[in-house]
């Protein structure tokens, strides 16, 4: 009886041993998520200076959609703001369902936004949404 249990545990043993370097691995390879709150001034320094007040986007003298997403003038031009592009407003505070913003995020019916680099991750999407829902406000 013995000698069973130690043939399971060290079969077991190397079995997880095994596994453990793809796990290490993979988990050693992902980069940590930025330190990102719910709240405007957070989602503009990580989110929106960096990915969407970028020149030729939403920035300059002569942003697209007439919408400059920079440092003091994002929250003017999004928040109770009706969109250039749809029936909805950019941002509904409480309401980021009803909110352009997030559909432009997401590419729900929509070019999904920002339209250089990569697309925001879900975690980041949910924070702005996170953001919108508690009121959108400008802190």
């Amino acid at each position: 009886m013995r000698n069973n249990l130690l043939l399971i545990s060290s079969a077991l043993l190397f079995a997880l041993s095994a596994c453990s370097d793809q796990i290490v691995s993979s988990c050693d390879t992902a980069a940590p998520p930025p330190f990102l709150m719910a709240k405007l001034s957070s989602i503009q320094e990580k989110i929106l200076t960096p990915n969407c007040a970028v020149s030729g986007c939403h920035s300059g003298e002569f942003p697209q959609q007439n919408m400059s997403l920079e440092a003091g003038k994002s929250y003017g031009n999004l928040v109770n703001v009706a969109s250039n592009e749809s029936a909805l407003l950019r941002i509904k505070p409480g309401a980021s369902s009803e909110s352009w913003l997030i559909r432009k995020l997401e590419g729900d019916g929509t070019t999904r936004m920002p339209l250089i680099g990569d697309p925001l991750t879900p975690a980041e999407i949910d924070t702005i949404r996170a953001w919108i829902d508690r009121g959108a406000n400008n802190d």
